[in-house]
């Protein structure tokens, strides 16, 4: 295997792992959902509405305005289970110095690549947005086959990360038709280079934020048995 498809599988045991012990507390479970939330409002929200922004056909802009009322649905949905849960609605955590490196990477990919399509900067952002919902699909897959085994109270939670999924897919599936229509045949292998570089970067936070999901369950557990 190669250094990516280890990388992989390792992050995934561990998430695993902490998925099962942040479980074990309403205090961990509700840290997950909180982190989605946040997600919901910040990044996902926020990479299509620069494409809006950035001038996106009429054709793309229809799709995006409904993928954006999906996400703010997705964040109402997420904030009423807290509720449910007991857990507040809270302000969205500022971002810390990894995930601000990685803004700060994906600006630079985005500039960098922007003059090497005929679309300009609508590719790159896209290309962002793709790679940002299939990691959405992935994260949300893995959640749910862990709980998939454990039923009990859990399940109001698997059911509304079943809603949010279905909708990700669709936009995966969206996103990567647009690219594919924006992005002129000669234009492939600058698109793959592009996508590559997206990747290395979304990879970057794997390991560090598998293991810190982990602590954080072990801090609930201890703090606050089941």
């Amino acid at each position: 295997m190669d250094v990516h498809t280890v990388q992989a599988v390792l992050v995934d045991v561990i998430k695993r792992r902490a998925i099962r012990t942040l479980h074990e507390t309403r205090r961990g479970e509700a840290a997950l959902l909180r982190g989605y939330l946040w997600g919901e409002r910040g990044a996902e929200s926020a990479v299509v509405g620069e494409i809006l922004d950035a001038g996106a056909p009429e054709w793309l802009a229809d799709d995006l305005r409904r993928h954006l009322a999906d996400e703010h649905r997705h964040a109402d949905v997420l904030a009423a289970r807290l509720a449910e849960m007991g857990s507040p609605d809270v302000p969205d955590a500022p971002a810390g110095p990894l995930v601000r490196r990685k803004k700060r990477q994906l600006e630079e990919i985005v500039a960098s690549f922007a003059d090497r399509f005929r679309a300009g900067r609508l590719v790159p952002l896209l290309a962002i947005a793709a790679r940002f919902e299939a990691t959405a699909v992935r994260v949300l897959e893995r959640h749910l086959s862990v709980l998939s085994s454990q039923g009990g109270r859990t399940e109001r939670t698997a059911d509304v990360l079943h809603s949010i999924v279905r909708d990700e897919r669709r936009h995966v599936a969206h996103c990567e038709r647009a690219l594919h229509r924006l992005v002129d045949p000669q234009e492939g292998p600058e698109l793959a280079e592009l996508q590559a570089r997206i990747a290395h970067v979304d990879r970057s936070l794997g390991i560090a934020g598998a293991v810190g999901l982990l602590a954080l369950g072990q801090v609930y557990r201890f703090a606050e048995p089941s």
